[in-house]
């Protein structure tokens, strides 16, 4: 097992592993109303940090082939880190997020090992969710909706809100996932992937962005609404965030696709992605301060 190794690989997930531990994070000081104890938000978020590097790490091993076309610069394709060190770190960041979820409650450890298998589902051969657009989108909305939600189980409260609030967590990943296609588009059409983009064309790929980010602004203004708490500065920055992704949306149809375009277009919806987490966490916090 080399370190050296293993290293890469968690720096190339960085951050996919700050997206959902912070999205983790704000729906634990959400739903706790900041009233929960720092050792269990610790773990919380360890579970979240561990449980990410997991998954990712097995959707690198699997995806091998197709990131040797698509992504030649992650740490396996281009040889940095050896498949022996991503079985390893697979198992041990596994072991960890199951240990720490169970040791919480049942139901944090089950949530844990449901979202392990809809990792599995993703790029495991001979189901390979990640080659139809419709399991791709399912498996990829699930997968960003059980991160998050994992904090209702490890506080063991469960409502509408906690639903809102993984709700924008699985849109986010989703939309994520469908600027990598358009991305990815070409790779994708020679090695079969049927993508959004590649079956319906990057065009209607757009367009439902656009529609998914109008959702993403609905689930915004129900969230405040639910939690009359929260500070306005959640709503005002997250619904700016919307806007200012949907000005990159267009910018990137203008390019006629432009993969460089569409890489920047990435780095926006990460942005956007963090900008409603931490607002969000602002949000509560000035709440509770004033």
């Amino acid at each position: 097992m080399g370190l050296m190794g293993i290293l890469h690989l968690i720096r190339s997930r960085i951050v996919a592993v700050l997206l959902y531990s912070t999205g983790l994070a704000s729906n634990l000081l959400l739903l706790s109303r900041v009233r929960i104890s720092q050792l269990l938000f610790a773990g919380g978020v360890s579970v979240a940090i561990s449980a990410t590097v997991a998954a990712y790490i097995l959707s690198d091993y699997l995806d091998l082939k197709e990131d040797r076309l698509n992504n030649p610069s992650r740490p396996l394709p281009s040889g940095r880190a050896s498949v022996t060190d991503a079985k390893a770190l697979i198992i041990l960041s596994l072991m960890v997020a199951l240990a720490a979820g169970f040791y919480i409650n049942v139901a944090t450890g089950f949530m844990v090992a449901l979202s392990f298998v809809l990792s599995s589902l993703y790029s495991m051969p001979f189901i390979r969710g990640k080659e139809k657009y419709y399991t791709k989108s399912l498996l990829s909305w699930l997968g960003g909706f059980v991160g998050t939600f994992t904090a209702s189980a490890i506080l063991f409260r469960f409502s509408i809100l906690s639903f809102l609030v993984a709700s924008v967590n699985g849109t986010m990943i989703m939309l994520l996932v469908m600027i990598g296609d358009i991305i990815d588009y070409e790779g994708d059409r020679a090695s079969g992937v049927r993508s959004i983009a590649v079956t319906f064309g990057q065009e209607t790929a757009l367009v439902l962005m656009e529609l998914f980010l109008g959702l993403l602004a609905a689930f915004l203004m129900g969230i405040y609404y639910l939690a009359s708490y929260i500070h306005p500065v959640y709503l005002i920055t997250g619904l700016a965030g919307i806007v200012a992704t949907y000005y990159a949306l267009i910018k990137l149809k203008s390019s006629e696709f432009d993969r460089r375009a569409a890489k920047m277009t990435k780095q926006v919806l990460r942005g956007l992605y963090f900008t409603i987490q931490a607002s969000l966490i602002l949000g509560v916090l000035l709440s509770f301060m004033m």
